[in-house]
């Protein structure tokens, strides 16, 4: 909660000063964080911003943003039905380019899916 609090200080602080924010935002899977910011804007999941995503991963989004067009309306026959406790959740692939990384599952998943990173950055920048 002390890296919550910061950026939510963080972003007081820029309001208060005068300096209004284009945007702001702050991302974490669904979750306790809910108790502490209320609902977010927006929840995804990785599938919605790339069909061949390999994971699930239920993020919440809180914050004064435009939202990002998802790429797919249809969840894909991979993620129908899926029981969270099996496949590649527990394992899940690493993403292109992080390979060299050797990173840990936890790491793996909180890697920001490149699909929604880049239709966020289109729908606010």
């Amino acid at each position: 909660m002390k890296v919550v609090f910061a950026c939510l200080r963080i972003i007081a602080e820029c309001q208060y000063d005068g300096h209004a924010l284009q945007f702001w935002a702050m991302e974490n899977p669904v979750g306790l964080l809910r108790r502490f910011m209320g609902k977010p804007a927006i929840t995804f999941e990785h599938w919605q911003f790339d069909p061949e995503a390999t994971h699930c991963k239920p993020t919440d989004i809180w914050g004064r943003f435009n939202e990002p067009k998802w790429a797919v309306t249809t969840k894909p026959d991979l993620h129908r039905n899926r029981n969270h406790r099996v496949g590649n959740w527990q394992s899940p692939p690493v993403p292109k380019g992080f390979e060299h990384l050797n990173l840990d599952r936890a790491a793996i998943r909180a890697i920001t899916p490149q699909g929604f990173a880049q239709a966020f950055f289109k729908a606010n920048c």
